[in-house]
C-alpha cells in the first residue's frame, strides 16, 4: 500500500538502518486508499473533483 504513495519502505529501510542514511521521500502521494481483495489509490485532486460533482 506504502507504494501506491510513493514510499518504497524496503529501500527506506535498508538505507536507514544498514547504510545509516537519512531517508525522505522524494515525491509522497497525497490519496485515499481503500483496504479490499484489492488496493485503489485515489489521488485527493480526483477526490475533489468528484465532490464537487454532487
Amino acid at each position: 500500500m506504502r507504494l501506491l504513495l510513493g514510499i518504497n519502505e524496503p529501500e527506506s529501510l535498508i538505507r536507514a538502518e544498514l547504510l545509516s542514511q537519512e531517508v525522505i521521500p522524494e515525491h509522497p502521494k497525497t490519496g485515499l486508499l481503500l483496504r479490499q481483495y484489492t488496493d485503489y489509490y485515489f489521488p485527493l485532486t480526483r477526490l475533489k473533483e468528484i465532490r464537487n460533482d454532487f
